[in-house]
């Protein structure tokens, strides 16, 4: 048996390779904690971790947003429509027009480009990841 497999790496040597890690994959990490946000649109701390940026082959740029307690992000508009999915926290979400409204965990917002208002509830972290199409603030 131990000739066998000897034979066969040697015969076919990519197979000592089946379980080793590629250098040209780009993994990224959705636990990162990522940069600091500077405080345009928001009051109290923020974090983006840039997850996924577009490219030929990937439209869209998604990003995580973690929002410390009680942080308040002021009305703002981003150039493309956003897909925000809330997958940790709770906080109060609005769209200029409407009635605010409390996302938590596990929701999903339909897709918008409309001037959004945002605060986090409480004593715990509101973390979303956002999917949008590349533009200024995606």
């Amino acid at each position: 048996m131990k000739k066998l497999i000897i034979v066969s790496l040697i015969l076919f040597p990519s197979l000592s390779k089946v379980n080793a890690q590629d250098s040209t994959y780009n993994i990224g990490s959705y636990s990162d904690e990522g940069v600091k946000a500077p405080n345009v649109h928001d009051l109290g701390d923020a974090w983006l971790n840039f997850l996924v940026k577009a490219d030929t082959d990937f439209d869209y740029n998604i990003t995580q947003a973690t929002f410390s307690p009680n942080s308040t992000l002021d009305w703002h508009k981003h150039s493309t429509a956003q897909v925000i999915i809330v997958v940790e926290g709770e906080g109060y979400y609005q769209e200029r027009g409407k009635d605010p409204i409390i996302i938590k965990k596990g929701d999903v917002n339909e897709p918008t480009q409309t001037q959004g208002y945002g605060v986090s509830m409480g004593n715990n972290l509101m973390i979303d990841s956002r999917v949008g199409a590349p533009g200024q603030g995606n």
